[in-house]
C-alpha cells in the first residue's frame, strides 16, 4: 500500500510541475487566460458573420384574395340542428388514430405492436384496407412473418376494421366484448 501513495504522490507532482511550465513557457497553445506573447485572450468569442446564400431567392409577395360577399336582407342565417351523436363520436374515433394521424391498428383486438409493424410493412396502413384483407391473406402476412406470430388468428380483424371504418364505435366495442384475443368467446 505504501507503493501506491508513493504513485499518486508523484502523479500529483508531476501533473503540478506540467500545469506550471505551461504558464511559463507558453508555445503557441495559449492555455493562459491571457497569453503576453500573441495577445489574445482564452476562449474570446468570435462574432457571427453570416455569409448569404448564392441561391437563395424569396418567395414574390402574394396579395389575399377578397371574395364578394353577397348579402340579401330578406334571407335569414340557416339554422344548423345540433347533432348530439356525432359529437360523443368524434373524441372517440379520435382514440383510433395515431398522433400523425394515421390509423392506429392496434386497437383492433389481437393486434399488437409487432403485428401491426408486419402489416403496415405489407401495405395495410388503413381500416379500409384491412376490412378489405381476405382472412387467407392475413394469415399468410402471419406465416411470412416468422413463427411467432402464428399464434395470432385473424378471423375477425377485418370486421372490426370495417366497423371502425364505418364509424360505428358502438358496434365494435359490443364485438370486442365478444372477443378474446381476436377470438369470439
Amino acid at each position: 500500500m505504501d507503493k501506491f501513495w508513493w504513485l499518486t504522490l508523484g502523479l500529483l507532482i508531476g501533473w503540478i510541475m506540467h500545469w506550471i511550465f505551461n504558464i511559463l513557457f507558453c508555445k503557441c497553445k495559449c492555455t493562459n487566460e491571457n497569453c503576453s506573447k500573441h495577445g489574445t485572450k482564452k476562449n474570446t468569442p468570435t462574432p457571427y458573420n453570416p455569409t448569404p446564400r448564392s441561391d437563395f431567392k424569396p418567395n414574390p409577395p402574394t396579395t389575399p384574395t377578397v371574395l364578394p360577399v353577397v348579402t340579401d336582407a330578406a334571407s335569414e342565417p340557416p339554422v344548423v340542428a345540433p347533432v348530439p351523436a356525432a359529437a360523443a363520436v368524434l373524441p372517440t374515433l379520435a382514440a383510433f388514430l395515431n398522433k400523425d394521424g394515421t390509423d392506429n391498428l392496434q386497437v383492433i383486438e389481437g393486434i399488437g405492436p409487432k403485428i401491426g409493424e408486419l402489416l403496415n410493412a405489407a401495405g395495410i396502413h388503413r381500416f379500409h384496407e384491412l376490412a378489405t384483407t381476405p382472412v387467407a391473406t392475413l394469415e399468410g402476412i402471419l406465416k411470412e412473418g416468422g413463427s411467432h406470430f402464428q399464434l395470432a388468428n385473424p378471423g375477425t380483424w377485418p370486421e372490426q376494421a370495417a366497423l371502425i371504418a364505418k364509424g360505428d364505435v358502438a358496434a365494435f366495442e359490443q364485438l370486442i366484448g365478444e372477443l378474446k384475443g381476436g377470438v369470439r368467446t
